[in-house]
């Protein structure tokens, strides 16, 4: 029963936090994207990406050097956000996202920048994407 009510927190969690970047992210990148419709834009590093005519997507404004930018509290969870660089929030360490559970005090690494990967959806008008993962040490990946 714990380990089931476990996978329902985590999988809650997991639909929270791709909720966040979508909220967060999509946004500004839409608003290049769609006037690049004719191309993707290739990484370059953690924070930034390049389109097809030289026009770069730049996330470093957004950041600080090393604490969460972005913090959603909820009932359940509170959820830490910060692109280009990491942070350490209690046990989630060199972190660009981590997830608390507010009354068990349980802390989950959701992505770290070295996992950070654009992606263009061409189907839907080149939306550009900024995705992150993290494997735990049970081999569960967030």
């Amino acid at each position: 029963m714990a380990a089931t009510s476990q996978l329902n927190v985590v999988s809650n969690g997991l639909a929270k936090i791709k909720f966040l970047l979508k909220y967060f992210i999509h946004a500004a990148l839409f608003v290049v994207a769609s006037k690049l419709q004719d191309s993707t834009c290739t990484q370059l590093d953690s924070c930034t990406c390049s389109f097809g005519n030289g026009t770069l997507l730049d996330l470093s404004p957004l950041a600080f050097k090393s604490r969460p930018r972005f913090v959603l509290d909820g009932i359940q969870f509170q959820y830490l956000y910060n692109p280009c660089f990491n942070f350490t929030f209690g046990e989630c360490e060199n972190v660009s996202m981590c997830q608390y559970q507010n009354v068990a005090g349980n802390y989950f690494v959701l992505g770290t920048q070295d996992s950070a990967y654009f992606v263009t959806d061409t189907d839907d008008d080149h939306i550009v994407f900024l995705l992150y993962s993290h494997t735990d040490s049970y081999g569960f990946t967030r």
